[in-house]
This record gives C-alpha cells, structure tokens and sequence, in this order.
C-alpha cells in the first residue's frame, strides 16, 4: 500500500467531493543484489474533484482537478528453495507492476489522503548448465540420440519512446478552461524481428475531459492517435524469434494552447522480452558391440519458458445509475483488478475480475461530474501448448474502450479484450556425463537367438540387450524401417 498525502495550495479551489482518483504507477531504477530486486515507484495521483463556488449571485458546485506525485523506494526477495544458491547479478529479471484498488480520504477541504494498493511482480531468468558428452570418438560406439524442440526466454531488456504532438481540436468545440481528466492507452499494431533487430509500431491513444465554464454545456471529451515507431538490437536471435512486448505510460502531460490547441507528451516504456526456438540433440543413451562401456549418467532438470496469447474478443457490459440521471457519458475505462490463470488438460483458463467506470454528467446537475463504477468477473479459456506448464505471470489487456447511453437510462460499454500469459514447462533429461570402454570378462562363443518382442520394445532396446549394432539386427531381419517394428512377433539375434 502507498499512502500520498496531499495538502491543496491556496490559488487552488477547495475541496467538496471526490468524483476520481486515478493513480498511474511505474517501476524505475531496478537493481538485482543477491536474491532482493530493489527498486523506485513513481505514483503519478489524479484528483477529479467538486469545488464550492462563491459568487455575487449564487454559490455551486463545479468540477475541476489537481496533479501530485511522490516516489517511494521498495524491495523484493525472491524465495529460494536451495540456501546454498542465490540468483546471479548477470541474469535477467523483469519487473511488472499495476494499481489493484485506490481509496482517497478527505481530511478537510484542503487536504486528501490517497492509499494506492499496488502489486508488482518479479520474475527471474537463470541458466543452469551441466558438462555433457555430445559425441564419441570411436565411431563404432553406437548411441540413442533425443532431440529436443522448444522455446525459451534468451532477453529482457528496456526501451523507451517519446512521444510529442500538436493536435488541434474540432472547430465545433470550445476552448479549454481546465483539463479534468486525462489517459492513454498504447496499441502494438506490428511487430517482427529483422536484421537482429525488434521492430515494432503503433499507436499512443489519448483520451482527454475538460471544462469550459463559459459554455454550455461545460464539459467535453476528445480524443487523438499518436502514431510511434520502435527499434531496439537484439544480437544473435533467429527470424523465428517470438517478441513479448509490454507497453507503459510512464509519463502523460496534456496542456491547453491558444486557437484550440492541446500540446501532448508521453513517455512510453515498453518491456521486451524474447522466446527463440531451439532444437538440439542430447545423447541419451550409448553401447559398444562386443565390448562393455560403463556410463555415467546424471538426469538435468531444466525449465522453458513460453508466451501463450489469445484474443478474447469484444467484451460488454452495463452500468446502472439510480434514476437513469444520466445527461452524457464523457469517458469509460475498463482496467484489469485481478488476475488468475491455470493449465489443465489441453487448456489454459483465466478467472478475474474486471473494474469498470464511466464519468457522466448527471441531468439533475450539469454542472458537475459524477462516477459510475462495478467490479464484474470474467472467465476465458482457450488451448495451451504445454500441458504440464504452470503460469508464472498472467494478465489480460484492454483496449478500443466505447461507451454510450441505451433506451433504459444505463450505460452500455464494449471493449476489445487479450488474454496472456507466460508459462514455465519444467522436464527431466538423462543425460550422459562419462564413458569408459573396457573388454568383456569372458568371449562368449557365437549363439544363435530368437527374442520376443516386447509391448513398446524398439529395436534399440533389442541390440543393446544383446551387444550389438542395430543396423546389423535390421539386417538379418530384412528390417526396413527400424522406427515401426510394431508389426514383428520376435527378431532372429546372431550373438558372439
């Protein structure tokens, strides 16, 4: 939990009511030290507020807002099963945080107290390796051979775009007085890898609601696209190479110019992890005909990580306002509070909960603004790749957020709506770390064999059992395909 207390300066209206608080949370300055990951948040807090109005003619409410800012330092320790190990300092971690729930107290009419629950998640990425034999000199040594094919996370790294536009306002619009709220949400279009690079453009969507006290009516909502584009080198990555790319606004400012001008600037940061494929061959298992060759094997345990993604398609819900006091509907957001995945069968699932908002102009007081909220659950399921995988982060991303007023008074919002998640799939792989060769006890005279073959049994198994090389076995068999022996009763051995 973070508390800001903030005290209103005096050329600033007093305070009536809270109508929103939004606080936009970032991680900065991240340091890995042993197991701890240190850290800086940055909690940029937004007050909508009711302010009393003291005139010659009449005393009302109007809405308008402040901005404040603090920074508050944090650490996490990463919970390690070995005491003996802890996580090095040139391995990659990722940091991810998001606000679950913001309370605002009014202590007087001059100052709020803001409590932010966040939570912020970290994530490690380590490389265990283990010296292995991966051939042989003596070519007539015969080894089983597995391949393996899979993804896994080979970077992490942190780029930043700034974006800066004039954009002008719809000559039917009147100019600005106060900008009461502001957000922006950023859209990847495209991505690709190319040249050793991660390419990725876009869109900075900025919705903003201002005041104008002049007119009527007095508040106005409005809209722009900033388009961005984004490169960041990636060394010794295949075109094959899969980009997780997460997008925060680090920084927002929208400031009223003359002629209906809106001077906008984000800082957008975008977390850029990659998965690459990777197909390699393990020795497994190895034999020398006519000879005994003693093993050493040692069974690795290994972990891969992957990014499964889903679009869930567009999304709907309404909000309910007593008595259908609803005049106009000048901006709704939906925004992730909870969060839960998990693997079971074939498929991966997702509960949690969304928190949903519209601010509206009442038509019993146009003057002043007021919130609609609900928290409504979601579930969304769809095939996972890796059936034994468990979720280690999980979230589901909004955007294209629209909202308006039905017949009923109620208010209708859509939005389109993503489901990730990154999952870790953990096996075990024999693996052979030594080999000596050395002459059987007694010669054995040649004999003749006839073996059954076993349920599963391949002819691998057979020529291994029996000493000698499996291509002689297929052989005297007049084997064609040693993979598919499915069809055999029983194998003819000749056996020295």
């Amino acid at each position: 939990m973070l508390e800001m207390n903030y005290i209103m300066p005096d050329n600033k209206p007093r305070i009536n009511s809270i109508v929103q608080t939004s606080v936009r949370p970032v991680i900065s300055a991240t340091s890995l030290v042993g197991d701890t990951v240190n850290f800086n948040i940055s909690a940029d807090c937004m007050l909508l507020y009711n302010a009393l109005s003291v005139s010659e003619e009449e005393e009302h409410l109007y809405t308008t807002s402040c901005e404040f800012s603090k920074t508050f330092k944090e650490t996490i320790i990463f919970d390690s099963e070995d005491e003996e190990s802890s996580i090095a300092e040139n391995k990659s971690y990722l940091v991810g945080v998001h606000t679950d729930n913001v309370e605002t107290v009014l202590i007087s009419d001059r100052k709020a107290v803001v409590k932010a629950y966040i939570t912020v998640s970290a994530i490690s990425k380590q490389t265990v390796g283990c010296d292995v034999i991966e051939s042989f000199d003596d070519k007539s040594i015969v080894c089983k051979k597995a391949q393996i094919d899979n993804m896994r996370s080979v970077g992490v790294m942190r780029v930043q775009s700034f974006v800066k536009e004039d954009v002008t306002l719809d000559s039917a619009l009147p100019q600005v007085d106060v900008i009461l709220h502001k957000d922006a949400a950023v859209s990847i279009d495209n991505q690709r890898i190319s040249d050793s690079k991660a390419i990725f453009y876009g869109s900075v969507h900025v919705d903003t609601v201002y005041s104008n006290i002049e007119s009527v009516p007095h508040f106005y909502s409005t809209g722009f696209d900033i388009n961005f584009n984004q490169a960041c080198e990636i060394p010794d990555v295949s075109q094959s190479a899969v980009l997780n790319i997460v997008p925060v606004v680090a920084e927002l400012s929208v400031d009223a110019k003359e002629n209906g001008i809106l001077s906008i600037e984000a800082l957008v940061s975008f977390d850029v992890e990659v998965y690459d494929y990777f197909v390699y061959d393990i020795t497994q298992d190895a034999f020398l005909p006519g000879m005994s060759l003693e093993l050493k094997t040692e069974n690795v345990r290994g972990s891969d990580t992957f990014v499964l993604s889903n679009n869930v398609g567009v999304c709907s819900e309404k909000l309910s306002v007593p008595n259908a006091d609803v005049e106009a509907v000048l901006y709704s957001s939906v925004k992730q509070k909870e969060c839960n995945s998990y693997i079971e069968g074939k498929n991966i699932y997702f509960e949690g909960i969304y928190s949903i908002e519209s601010v509206y102009v009442p038509k019993s007081d146009e003057n002043v603004l007021r919130v609609a909220s609900a928290e409504v659950p979601y579930n969304y399921m769809f095939e996972a790749r890796a059936t034994n995988g468990n979720v280690i982060d999980c979230s589901v991303n909004i955007k294209s957020v629209t909202s308006q007023l039905n017949d009923y008074g109620e208010i209708v919002l859509k939005w389109v709506a993503a489901a990730n998640a990154s999952v870790m799939e953990e096996s075990t792989y024999s693996v052979i770390t030594s080999a000596q060769a050395k002459p059987l006890e007694a010669p054995e005279e040649k004999a003749l064999y006839y073996h059954f073959i076993g349920e599963n049994e391949k002819i691998w198994d057979i020529a291994k059992h029996f000493g000698v090389s499996p291509e002689n076995l297929c052989k005297m068999n007049g084997i064609e395909n040693a993979d598919n022996i499915s069809g055999l009763k029983g194998v003819v051995v000749i056996k020295r």
